[in-house]
């Protein structure tokens, strides 16, 4: 079909039909449980939307040093920065709760209970996660309407820009677990656009069979690509999912037809015609405000720039880049609050192969999408190094045998 616009979409099914992962290793919040950030307001933003307070540590104590006292619904920090650190140990769970906020660069209580198999983070007041605030690692924000807190809205958790002078308090085993050895908090982060693609890789780990997913902090393009490409040190994508061969996923959200958006494109386009593994693919899932009007726009921007990325030289012709960028309406696979497409459980999308025609195509069928490098002693690598990755979904993570490192590299990664 060469519109996009002119296909009516999937019918859809409760998510219960679909969710493959026993609702008690989500803690009991399956997708069913949680605030839709989609369908329940939390995406609109043109039309005046919810937005999230958001608090920090750094805030509270000026605060504080001012002489102003809390309210009791904004209660002060009830330890120091140096006890917090002190409280985090080497092998203590909390170290997951900050890498799975540092992997996904925003999460909602309800995430950090799924994506941990732990009921009690979505509390009002959880210790854990106060011990993370208080010792300067997160922030923590509520939904706000009209000056109003949203009662319904769980919590929602990020990143704080100053953790990084608190990394220098904490031992190397719980560094390397909370941010994979980089540096901590890099770019902006956009609160609505974070919050969606965390749910959309969650609902991805539930239902579909996949090896794994991957937040922003994980979807660098320097991790994603090989350092032989070059890629831009300073793009991420939203996400990153990982067939079960170990061919990579990089999901883009799209919410606007920005010039961002179609540059985005078309590096992607470079990247992948210059890639000699073929081991990335790129999903383009538009998810325009559900209150604008420009969703048919969107679509157009979008599909104009894939198909003229796809086909602006030769080697791009040749090596079939149209073949591994494909594009998804939101609302394709998830039509209504409390629905999901049955087809989303293969990742379902469209292409354009001829520069004219889009046609359908499920993402995770070898046979559609074929990946000649799944055998390779580098995606094996990649396959069980993924698994150790401290924030993905509990389910799809392993801890190594601690007897098989030396004394030293125990002693170093807390094993």
């Amino acid at each position: 079909m060469s519109s996009l616009d002119a296909y009516p979409g999937y019918a859809g099914v409760p998510f219960a039909e679909l969710a493959a992962v026993d609702r008690g290793a989500q803690g009991s919040f399956g997708p069913a449980d949680r605030i839709d950030p989609y369908w329940s307001m939390m995406w609109s933003s043109s039309h005046g939307g919810p937005i999230i307070d958001w608090r920090s540590l750094h805030v509270d104590e000026q605060i504080r040093d001012a002489g102003i006292s809390f309210s009791r619904q904004r209660k002060a920090p009830r330890r120091t920065p140096q006890d917090a650190i002190a409280l985090l140990g080497r092998r203590n769970p909390r170290i997951d709760y900050l890498a799975t906020i540092n992997l996904w660069r925003m999460v909602s209580g309800e995430h950090l209970a799924a994506l941990r198999g732990q009921p009690s983070l979505n509390a009002s007041r959880s210790d854990d996660v106060d011990v993370l605030y208080d010792a300067g690692l997160i922030q923590r924000g509520r939904a706000l309407y009209a000056g109003q807190y949203l009662p319904d809205y769980p919590e929602f958790f990020r990143p704080s820009p100053d953790a990084a002078s608190t990394f220098p308090d904490m031992r190397y085993a719980q560094w390397l677990g909370a941010t994979l050895g980089g540096s901590g908090i890099n770019g902006h982060q956009y609160s609505r656009h974070n919050l969606l693609a965390t749910e959309l890789s969650l609902r991805a780990a539930e239902m579909c069979p996949l090896h794994s997913v991957l937040g922003e902090s994980a979807s660098e393009w320097s991790r994603v690509f090989h350092p032989d490409l070059s890629p831009n040190q300073y793009r991420a994508s939203d996400a990153v999912w990982l067939r079960q061969d170990g061919l990579k996923i990089a999901v883009e959200l799209t919410a606007a037809a920005s010039p961002a958006a179609q540059t985005k494109i078309n590096q992607f386009a470079d990247l992948i015609a210059r890639d000699p593994s073929k081991s990335v693919i790129v999903v383009f899932v538009m998810a325009p405000d559900i209150s604008s009007d420009r969703a048919s726009e969107l679509s157009r921007v979008i599909r104009r720039a894939i198909k003229q990325s796809s086909r602006s030289s030769m080697n791009r012709v040749l090596t079939n880049v149209a073949s591994r960028i494909s594009i998804v309406r939101w609302s394709d696979w998830f039509p209504s609050p409390g629905l999901v497409s049955k087809e989303f459980v293969g990742l379902r999308a469209r292409r354009c192969l001829d520069g004219e025609n889009w046609s359908e195509v499920d993402l995770l069928d070898p046979f559609q999408v074929p990946f000649d490098g799944a055998d390779s002693p580098e995606t094996q690598q990649t396959l069980d190094n993924v698994e150790m990755v401290r924030g993905a979904p509990h389910w799809m993570c392993r801890r190594p045998a601690a007897d098989s490192f030396s004394g030293l590299i125990r002693e170093r990664a807390g094993l």
